[in-house]
């Protein structure tokens, strides 16, 4: 992938707020219209609490496929695997990920951890829950919605060597 003038990946913009509350029930509202996917991660070495397995339950009618890896967007792990389930973005979906109110409380062990969320397959939003990190894969998205994208956060992005403000969608 091509870099910008500070190293970046040039359609790389890395998340400097966590899309909490509004903001993120938001970018999921916007994700659903673009009949988007995600995935949780369950690492084979954490053990999980009830309400983990209880949301697992819940999101049992939208899983697409699950598999066994090493590695998702933005992590790939050396000596373990982990469960990595992949779901259809819908109404009552989005209502479950609106239940944890911001990008980062994906984690272990009251929640699978490291939400992303995809389009026709492709990684376009990833995080890292317990290291606080979430970037943007802007070449993913049509034009039209990753300027939604940039209203939906209340901070800013980095990318290309710039900072963009981010709007409401």
């Amino acid at each position: 992938m091509p870099k910008d003038e500070a190293g970046w990946d040039a359609e790389v913009f890395e998340i400097l707020v966590e899309p909490q509350d509004e903001a993120y029930a938001t970018l999921l509202a916007c994700a659903e219209r673009e009949a988007s996917t995600f995935s949780l991660v369950w690492r084979s070495e954490l053990t999980f609490s009830e309400s983990a397995f209880e949301l697992r339950k819940e999101l049992e009618s939208v899983l697409i496929r699950e598999e066994t890896a090493s590695e998702w967007p933005g992590t790939q792990l050396l000596d373990s695997t982990a469960r990595i389930d992949h779901y259809l973005l819908d109404g009552r979906s989005r209502e479950l990920l609106i239940e944890v109110n911001g990008l980062y409380s994906w984690l272990a062990p009251e929640l699978p951890e490291d939400l992303a969320l995809y389009q026709d397959g492709r990684c376009w939003m990833a995080s890292i829950a317990h290291e606080r990190q979430a970037w943007l894969h802007v070449g993913v998205v049509r034009p039209e919605f990753l300027s939604e994208l940039q209203t939906i956060l209340t901070g800013r992005i980095r990318g290309r060597g710039r900072s963009t403000r981010l709007r409401r969608c």
